[in-house]
């Protein structure tokens, strides 16, 4: 059994497309039909998906498009890019730097200790609040 791997394009619009991946092997199985009227049973190739769907997502920006390109066969990419155009649609999301939403380890050990120092169990709302407070204030220990 040799299976063979289908890719569809699924839901493309001018700002994004869905790439359905299956893994797939045919097999011929003999059904009864009418043929001349008279019932005689004749071969039909029939489809089978081995495991799952596989779907990838690509926006219609510069990376995206990279990625496309690199990622999916000549044929898929020729097709997307048929109705995507020659200018990308969707701007490439920007990024700061210096943002960060979660503490370091630094700052959660140095939490921690100084939870555990003031009499505290080391754990719960006061250890937490002390951390978000150093994030909002920049500090690098609590």
């Amino acid at each position: 059994m040799e299976t063979i791997t289908k890719k569809t394009v699924t839901s493309l619009t001018s700002e994004s497309v869905s790439i359905l991946t299956r893994e797939v092997y045919y097999t011929t199985e003999k059904v009864p039909q009418l043929v001349e009227d008279e019932w005689k049973e004749v071969d039909v190739e029939k489809e089978v998906q081995v495991g799952s769907n596989h779907r990838c997502a690509y926006s219609n920006s510069e990376s995206g498009r990279a990625m496309l390109a690199e990622r999916e066969p000549e044929e898929i990419v020729a097709e997307v890019m048929e109705v995507w155009g020659d200018a990308p649609t969707v701007e490439e999301p920007k990024f700061d730097e210096d943002y960060t939403t979660e503490p370091t380890l630094e700052q959660r050990v140095s939490a921690i200790e100084e939870n555990l120092a003031n009499g505290g169990s080391g754990t719960g709302e006061d250890v937490w609040s002390e951390m978000a407070l150093a994030i909002e204030e920049g500090v690098d220990e609590v």
